[in-house]
């Protein structure tokens, strides 16, 4: 303010000097001090305006490093759940160890020829200790969604009783997913937590390989069971 002060002073002084040596008219005079008026509230402006976007952008930066902690707890509590769910599912993985099932993270695979018998779709009754196995685990982890899926191999079927009319693998397949999804309902879990899917023949194991070929056809004849976090 004491420099403002100084220079208009100085303008005064000038311009007083200016005018009584004839050089100046008072009317340029008035207009050199409204000049100088005007300048001096756009500056006033400037600042004020550049005062308020620092406090804006200070208030942003608080704003972000708030949603930056926000969300470091949330990668937190997500890594924490994620390393849980995988020791969890390495118990599994150990309770599972049998012939014709495989467990490799949150899958757990079944071969056709532990819970069907070729072309048909019920359960077999030798189906009863790995399924009954596996939903004891399940009704452990009630935070779990889990998901059936049914697939086949790429050739025709023969059209049974055990069948839906059309004989089709897709047909096959869902009726599979669904009968499992029944046993496991019947057996303790919730019907809300499990939902189901064919795939047929669309989906073999190994997309590159021969699967005309018996022993790819085999592996591909398959239901796998899908655990997620809610």
């Amino acid at each position: 303010m004491e420099r403002r002060r100084g220079v208009r002073t100085t303008i005064v002084a000038v311009a007083l000097a200016v005018i009584g040596g004839g050089c100046v008219s008072a009317s340029k005079y008035k207009m050199l001090e409204e000049q100088y008026r005007t300048d001096t509230t756009a500056m006033a402006r400037t600042r004020e305006a550049i005062e308020k976007r620092n406090n804006d952008l200070e208030l942003m930066l608080q704003i972000k490093d708030k949603d930056a902690e926000a969300l470091r707890h949330e990668l937190e509590k997500w890594r924490m759940e994620h390393q849980l769910m995988a020791q969890q599912l390495d118990q599994i993985k150990s309770a599972m160890s049998m012939p014709g099932v495989d467990v490799d993270q949150n899958r757990i695979r079944f071969d056709e020829d532990v819970l069907f018998d070729v072309g048909s779709a019920n359960v077999k009754s030798g189906a009863n200790q790995a399924l009954d196995k596996l939903c004891q685990l399940l009704q452990k982890e009630s935070s779990w969604l889990i998901q059936i899926d049914g697939h086949t191999d790429n050739q025709p079927i023969k059209v049974t009783r055990d069948v839906w009319k059309t004989g089709s693998n897709f047909e096959l397949g869902a009726h599979r997913a669904l009968n499992v999804l029944l046993y496991l309902q019947k057996a303790g879990l919730g019907g809300d937590r499990m939902w189901l899917t064919s795939y047929g023949e669309q989906r073999p194991i190994d997309p590159k390989a021969d699967n005309s070929a018996k022993d790819q056809q085999k592996k591909n004849r398959r239901v796998e069971v899908w655990v997620y976090k809610k």
